[in-house]
């Protein structure tokens, strides 16, 4: 788990934190006030959780977050920039290498990173942090490593053993005077709670202690075994399993690893054969594993699979396996070194070739089963399922790739692509197909080399690189022809019309299109189906066919629904909400908008939840809510912009320029139409309607507004941006001459700025533009002073020039009103059924309710019932300034969720308002005109 408190990104410990108290301090001090510190020790000396436990506690200093970065499950030095981004929260753009991504990425971010593990992956690790420390000047770096990384401004930081009580002869109290001893007697109560209570045990603990050398993990194992031995035998046993290791060790062995093998060989030996059989094969598993992995890899000869749960469970209570949770499943751990010595004796005792074919076999399986449930109703707990695997799908397909089993790990390969599209990892697609499909070159004509084909063009298309997507959806079709299969025949045609049709050749889409759902119908696939369906009905939309393109569409919609296909149910929402929008029928138009985004952002669908916000950027636009539409375009642009879809980045970078013309921002509109209009031609995609004329009529009013020359000047700055600079632009850089790829970094703290009538509020790193009104007015005075109680006639006092609260309304109105009778109803039935049950208690309680509200009916409503209005000044305040409050709340929350939120909680309204939150909250609130 991980602890999602503002700016942090830390995995939750289990266990409390014992000890280290000045390293602790003298650490934090260290890692403030520098850039590089490298926790340096051995294995189970407690550096993670050392590293763990200052990040939580330095995490003010570092106001633009704290990010951890396990590298343990890792073997690919390649890919050690991307999972470093991915924990820092950043993804790389198309042709951008991802160390390039996450070094303009953090850019100017006071931010804090651990790189947890580098031993294994020291050059690479070497190579990112001497990037970030070149280029990322306010970023603090904290590496966990059997061995230092050796750049010129690293501080090695060493992590000794705990410190050990130096007399056996102190009483049990002094114990808790030294970590060693101190993190062995936590342990200890909570394996056998009050055991250590004479002189003699605080000898034994001391003695226990010195033998394990200190070391946090041999430590926490001993300590475990009390559930079933005593003090002495622990003691005797570790003696004897010392002298043994001695007694084999060998020069090259570092001292180090010899204590903490003959730790840990000691916890094995007290295994039995079915646990120690479990324990080896576990450490096939890279990450982490649920117990039907378990079930399916690791059963058989020796471990019955009805006797799984048991000695996971078994394992568990020995501190040899951790147990987690992930999306409300049960999953478990290896430590690193428990895993390593586990590995170890499982190539001495196991057929390992066996158990690693028995992996990848149980992975290929889980994949296959995915690629049909991410398309059915589950998508969510499939998506989440596979999210926890990805350690484990990437050691199969690297031991897929030794082994030369080209067939099979290309099948797991293609199998992944519609998880990896979804998220958005297209960069780590393309690897494991590139380096599949180099080893299938002989592999005959088959169903899955024709899918494999497919899909590796599909990536090339989403990417941009619309030659090579060609020719890999010309090789499908081939491979589909040679085997006389329809369904791949037609996915062949969809991927060659997808290409035609972004290049803007709608002619020779068409036919693509209707071959392939031909194709699809005469395989009696319904799923597939679809998906001409939905193509013809974007290539009609195109086309100005309006009836055509929502008879298309709605056929799809219509099949996504009965067959529970959620993903589908969105992409053709989506694509009827343009239609509806190019009808002029904006209310169907918001409500399939708004549908689509929903489900998109509900499955985690990255490509269609970008579309949804410049779906719904487009809409606002039309409804003159430009700001509005400008929050949505930037959305859109940053999920498309973390996903590698090129042109959804386009398409977000129109709807951008849009909105920014619209409010007559022109400078920024006018360059960022000239970036897009030279992006879409070095990509070769043309903008399409009903969009691209839409887009035409708004550079014509930019055209007229500016004049001729400044414009073709502001349209030439533009053309010449890349795509990183066009992109940070449209994300609200200075529209001043780009001097490099860069990102805006949002505020360091909460803050909300009025600039002419538009306020920007900042919160947890994400922004909302709103319109000025009074109800922004007042939260922004509460914000300004968290705690002050404003009385609201002072609160709702008008400034010069301003006019008074206008009338707020009746007193009551009409729902209250109507609620007051019902109750009134009822309280007379209770008065009529207490008295004949003699029941007098309860007669006097709703006798008393019912005059109140009598007298509260009476003093709104006259005798006619016409309501009356608010006389007193205060009460008329009070309900004036609650209104604009709770409307204004409503605005934010629409457009930014968390933020709303957290004001409904935390504003209180009546005779006195305040700003009250559960935790503090510190806000900038400045005003500029």
């Amino acid at each position: 788990m991980r602890e999602g408190v503002a700016g942090r990104d830390l995995p939750r410990p289990t266990t409390s934190f014992v000890g280290r108290g000045e390293e602790l301090r003298r650490l934090g001090r260290i890692v403030v006030g520098g850039r590089l510190v490298t926790l340096h020790g051995p294995g189970g000396a407690g550096k993670t959780r050392l590293s763990l436990e200052m990040a939580a506690r330095a995490g003010e200093h570092f106001p633009d977050g704290v990010h951890f970065a396990d590298l343990a499950g890792l073997d690919e030095p390649e890919l050690v920039p991307r999972v470093v981004a991915t924990a820092a929260h950043v993804r790389e753009r198309p042709g951008q290498e991802a160390l390039s991504a996450l070094t303009s990425g953090l850019g100017p971010r006071r931010a804090l990173l651990i790189l947890d593990n580098c031993e294994h992956l020291l050059d690479a690790c070497r190579q990112v942090a001497g990037a970030l420390l070149e280029a990322c000047p306010a970023v603090a770096l904290v590496a966990t490593s059997r061995e230092p990384l050796g750049l010129p401004p690293e501080t090695v930081f060493p992590v000794p053993a705990l410190g050990i009580q130096p007399r056996a002869t102190d009483p049990p109290e002094a114990l808790q005077a030294y970590d060693a001893t101190r993190l062995f007697l936590a342990r200890a109560q909570r394996a056998a709670p009050g055991l250590v209570d004479s002189p003699s045990d605080a000898d034994l603990v001391v003695r226990i202690c010195r033998r394990l050398d200190g070391l946090p993990l041999a430590i926490e194992l001993a300590a475990s075994r009390l559930k079933v031995l005593s003090l002495t035998e622990i003691d005797e046993r570790l003696a004897d399993r010392f002298r043994l290791l001695r007694r084999v060790a060998t020069a090259d062995v570092p001292p180090r690893q010899r204590t903490l093998r003959a730790t840990i060989d000691w916890s094995y030996g007290l295994l039995d054969e079915p646990e120690r059989c479990l324990l080896r094969r576990l450490s096939v598993f890279a990450g982490g594993f649920g117990l039907d992995s378990v079930e399916a890899v690791c059963a058989g000869g020796g471990v019955g699979e009805e006797d799984v749960l048991d000695l996971v469970a078994g394992l568990v209570d020995k501190s040899l396996v951790v147990r987690g949770e992930h999306a409300d499943r049960a999953r478990h751990r290896l430590l690193d070194s428990v895993r390593d010595f586990a590995a170890e004796r499982c190539a001495q005792h196991e057929d390992l070739d066996m158990l690693r074919s028995r992996h990848f076999g149980h992975f290929l399986a889980m994949a296959t089963r995915a690629d049909d449930e991410l398309r059915g109703p589950d998508q969510a707990e499939w998506l989440a399922r596979m999210d926890a695997e990805e350690d484990n799908f990437r050691a199969a397909l690297r031991w897929g790739l030794s082994a030369e089993d080209p067939a099979r790990t290309l099948d797991l390969v293609w199998l992944l692509h519609q998880y990896w599209v979804w998220r958005g990892n297209l960069s780590e697609a393309r690897k494991w197909f590139d380096e599949a499909m180099a080893k299938a070159t002989d592999m005959p004509p088959s169903v899955n080399l024709s899918r494999a084909f497919a899909r590796w063009g599909e990536i090339a298309e989403i990417m941009g690189d619309y030659g090579p997507a060609r020719s890999r959806y010309e090789r499908a079709l081939a491979v589909g022809r040679a085997i006389d299969d329809p369904v791949r025949i037609g996915t062949a045609r969809i991927g060659l019309g997808a290409v035609a049709a972004v290049q803007g050749d709608l002619t020779q889409a068409r036919p693509l299109f209707e071959d392939a759902l031909a194709d699809y119908r005469k395989a009696r696939d319904r799923e597939r189906a679809r998906w001409p369906l939905e193509a013809m009905g974007r290539l009609a939309l195109a086309e100005g066919d309006l009836a055509q393109a929502a008879k298309l569409l709605e056929l799809s919609l219509l099949e996504a629904r009965e067959l529970g296909n959620e993903a589908g149910i969105a992409e053709a929402s989506l694509h009827l909400a343009r239609v509806a929008h190019a009808r002029g029928d904006l209310v169907a138009a918001r409500s399939l908008g708004e549908e689509g985004l929903g489900l998109a952002r509900r499955l985690g669908e990255r490509p269609l939840e970008g579309d949804g916000w410049i779906a719904l950027s487009h809409l606002e636009l039309e409804l003159g809510k430009v700001e509005r539409s400008l929050d949505a375009a930037r959305s859109g642009l940053r999920v498309h912009d973390e996903t590698g879809s090129r042109l959804g980045v386009l398409a977000a970078l129109e709807a951008v320029a849009a909105a920014e013309t619209a409010a007559q921002r022109l400078q920024p509109g006018v360059r960022l139409y000239g970036a897009a209009t030279a992006l879409r031609e070095r990509l070769g995609t043309p903008a399409l309607p009903p969009e691209s004329a839409r887009h035409q009529e708004r550079r014509e009013l930019a055209r007229a507004a500016l004049g001729g020359q400044r414009f073709a000047s502001e349209w030439g700055r533009g053309r010449a941006l890349s795509w990183e600079e066009a992109t940070a632009l449209a994300l609200g850089a200075a529209a001043d001459e780009p001097s490099g790829p860069r990102e805006p970094a949002p505020p360091p703290a909460p803050s909300m700025v009025l600039e002419g009538e538009v306020w920007t509020l900042w919160y947890e790193g994400q922004a909302v533009r709103l319109r000025n009104s009074r109800g922004l007015g007042f939260i922004a005075t509460l914000l300004a002073d968290p705690g002050r109680e404003f009385h609201v006639l002072d609160l709702a006092a008008p400034a010069p020039g301003q006019a008074v609260v206008s009338d707020p309304g009746a007193a009551i109105d009409p729902a209250a009103r109507a609620a007051y009778r019902r109750r009134v109803e009822e309280l007379r039935s209770a008065v009529d059924e207490a008295e004949v049950g003699g029941d007098e208690e309860r007669k006097a309680r709703a006798r008393q309710e019912l005059e109140f509200i009598e007298h509260e009916l009476a003093a709104a409503y006259g005798l006619s019932g016409t309501a009356r209005r608010l006389a007193d000044p205060a009460e008329r305040a009070r309900k004036a300034v609650a209104n604009r409050i709770r409307d204004a709340v409503s605005r934010i929350e629409a457009n930014h969720p968390a933020l709303g939120r957290h004001l409904r909680t935390s504003i209180r309204t009546g005779t006195f308002c305040s700003y009250e939150p559960e935790r503090t909250v510190t806000w900038t609130v400045r005003a500029t005109r």
